[in-house]
């Protein structure tokens, strides 16, 4: 069976003069729904039947309603029948005698609400319906479906799609695609022969092979949960299959897509991508690559988080939930779409901070210097670098006169937390503007102030706590619950927590192998950072930011998936059953497994990072190759081969280009070093 065409063969057959009449089937190609599955819906009629029955415990409907439409196919095959309607469905569910009739009616009256809550309108179908209509031709609908006609008009009219001049629907016919008897009977009734209509369908058996037995020139329009699974789209599928059927993450992914929060945002994500079936994931200048990583991948990280937020933040009681610049840019948005579909949203604000801008806050106590160390780590440190991080609250001239004072040591690193600490104290003392510091001070207070509540949330990456033990130096008064992703650096978060009385929550129960500058980079806001504040309560950005154009993309892609997916379900959202830690797992997958095509992608990503001493960009690549190369080392039980061996096999393999120009560095270096050049 040929079914490979393109967008254009099919508009060509639309437009053809001896084409009277189009027929679309509806569900999944003129009209798409959040759902993996379609039985997918009735798993969310759960709690509905929990309340209509006053059960004590969920009551688990959705398996009485497949169970009800099985017996009612069997009686309906004993008749002759090929289908059957919701009403017989539900009559068949009301003969046991275990379900109250007026439970039973309200039940099938919100089966039908939800369909048409659910449902949206797939726009490439739509725009080839409107093309048949403008081209002159018969348009009518034809689809193996147990809903009545009335109410399939009725999705078409709410999602504006203009309505067929008739819908053919099996239910009330008792005729079906799957066994071809449907087409003979509109060929019937139409009056028009098969060879003049034209007709689209995302089935294989049912919409084309079926079709043509009766002369009618069929193409296949793929649903999109099926592009997605790989079916005429090998990418997409190696891409779902990395996620969730290989081990590419440290996290788990065994049944993980059997979580109905899972499936639905993969459906969403589906439709959004898969709205086109012929686009698929182009690689063309990275733009599928980027639209994958981006709505999938990213998007279902950022609104995981998001979710999880929200149900710490009920749980907490808190009256303000905090998220730190930059890296918890994608996320707040995710949570503030949430807020919006409920009638008692809770507040949220965008704390501006960075580790350089908490700094000079070290400085405006004595008993805070005690703390400076765990704060500034020495490595690549030096009292040059320290003069960049602290700039805004110095005297240039003493500053001026300290490193002529001190020589050659200016630019050397310090040989450890001691002497660093010593420095910045001698520091503090000789070079510090009183005045700009108690300014510094003042605004960052003026800042802070309107943004703190009673009880407060916070959100962050991780990983120390830093930022919440300032925050609760300066307002001691406020109760506050740190949300982070993983904690990272050993007892420091804990004894920060302890010390201040911060509740701890993580979404990760384990540390990622790929964690740091390789995690934030894909999810922090591509904007600038905060340097510090002003006196009057401002913060103060850096002026020299460099938009990357590839980071933009994937996060657009992330926020229409996150507006989509609140839109759909909205105030549900609650009632839909959510494994967070399984919607992270395109996302971990792509950090930990990222094919050739996504790290040629990603390469000339930037991240600058003050406290390292590292240039710019380098600390990116080398946290994203380390944490590889570590989690594939333990995958495959190489410990004990040392790591630069794991390195050269997984370059031979992935990258050999970067074996070739290391082997040339080190014969120029060798070849110095010998006095032969």
């Amino acid at each position: 069976m040929d079914l490979a065409f393109s967008a254009q063969t099919l508009q060509a057959a639309i437009c053809r003069a001896e084409t009277q009449m189009v027929s679309f089937d509806v569900f999944d190609t003129l009209i798409v729904r959040p759902f993996w599955e379609p039985a997918d819906l009735f798993l969310l009629m759960d709690r509905e039947a929990t309340r209509l029955l006053q059960a004590p415990m969920t009551v688990d409907f959705s398996s009485y309603r497949r169970e009800a439409e099985a017996a009612a196919r069997r009686e309906a095959a004993g008749e002759g029948r090929e289908d059957v309607s919701l009403s017989e469905i539900y009559d068949h569910l009301l003969k046991t005698g275990f379900f109250p009739e007026t439970a039973v009616r309200a039940l099938m009256e919100t089966e039908q609400e939800m369909e048409m809550k659910y449902c949206r309108p797939r726009e490439s179908a739509k725009e080839l319906l409107k093309l048949a209509l403008r081209e002159g031709k018969r348009v009518i609908a034809v689809s193996d479906m147990y809903l009545p006609a009335s109410v399939i008009e009725g999705i078409l009219v709410r999602n504006g799609i203009p309505v067929p001049e008739r819908i053919f629907v099996s239910g009330q016919i008792g005729l079906t695609k799957h066994s071809g008897h449907l087409y003979g009977y509109v060929i019937r009734e139409t009056g028009v022969p098969g060879s003049r209509i034209v007709h689209i369908g995302d089935n294989r058996r049912s919409d084309v092979k079926k079709a043509r037995e009766h002369g009618i020139r069929a193409f296949l329009y793929n649903r999109p949960a099926e592009l997605m699974k790989g079916r005429g789209c090998p990418r997409s599928g190696f891409y779902l299959r990395r996620a969730y059927e290989g081990i590419s993450s440290p996290l788990s992914g065994s049944r993980a897509m059997e979580n109905l929060g899972v499936r639905c945002m993969l459906a969403v994500a589906a439709n959004r991508l898969f709205d086109d079936p012929f686009r698929g994931l182009s690689s063309e200048k990275g733009r599928g690559i980027t639209a994958w990583d981006g709505t999938v991948a990213l998007g279902m990280y950022c609104m995981a988080h998001a979710l999880w937020i929200d149900e710490v933040a009920r749980e907490e009681k808190a009256e303000r939930v905090l998220f730190f610049s930059r890296d918890e840019y994608l996320i707040r948005h995710g949570y503030e779409l949430l807020q919006d579909h409920r009638e008692k949203g809770r507040a949220s604000a965008y704390f501006r901070i960075s580790r350089k801008a908490r700094l000079a806050l070290l400085l405006t106590g004595r008993d805070l210097m005690y703390s400076v160390g765990t704060f500034l780590y020495p490595q690549g440190q030096s009292p040059a670098s320290l003069t960049r991080l602290f700039s805004s609250v110095l005297d240039e001239e003493k500053v001026e006169k300290l490193r002529r004072e001190s020589g050659e040591g200016w630019t050397r690193e310090f040989s450890g937390r001691t002497e660093m600490v010593l420095f910045l104290e001698k520091f503090r003392d000789s070079c510090v503007r009183a005045e700009k510091l108690q300014a510094y001070r003042d605004g960052f207070l003026k800042y802070a102030a309107p943004l703190m509540a009673s009880s407060v949330v916070t959100c962050d990456v991780g990983f120390s706590l830093g930022t919440e033990a300032i925050l609760r130096h300066f307002f001691p008064g406020t109760r506050m619950t740190s949300c982070m992703t993983h904690i990272l650096q050993g007892n420091l978060p804990l004894l920060r927590g302890e010390a201040g009385g911060i509740g701890i929550r993580t979404l990760y129960p384990v540390v990622p192998f790929v964690s740091f500058a390789a995690r934030e980079i894909f999810q922090s806001e591509d904007g600038p950072t905060c340097e510090g504040y002003g006196g009057d309560g401002r913060a103060l950005l850096e002026d020299d930011h460099m938009p990357q154009e590839v980071i933009r993309a994937m996060h657009e892609g992330a926020l229409a998936f996150m507006e989509d997916f609140t839109a759909l379900f909205g105030e549900d959202v609650q009632g839909l059953p959510m494994d967070h830690l399984a919607a992270c797992l395109p996302f971990e997958a792509f950090l930990h497994s990222p094919d050739r095509s996504e790290k040629r992608m990603f390469r000339t990503l930037r991240f600058d990072d003050p406290f390292g001493g590292n240039t710019r960009g380098r600390l990116f690549r080398r946290n994203w190759q380390s944490g590889r190369l570590n989690y594939w080392s333990a995958r495959h039980h190489l410990r004990k081969i040392p790591r630069y061996g794991v390195q050269f096999f997984v370059c031979l393999f992935t990258d050999p280009g970067k074996l070739k120009r290391g082997w040339s560095r080190c014969r120029e270096a060798l070849r110095r070093r010998m006095g032969w050049i």
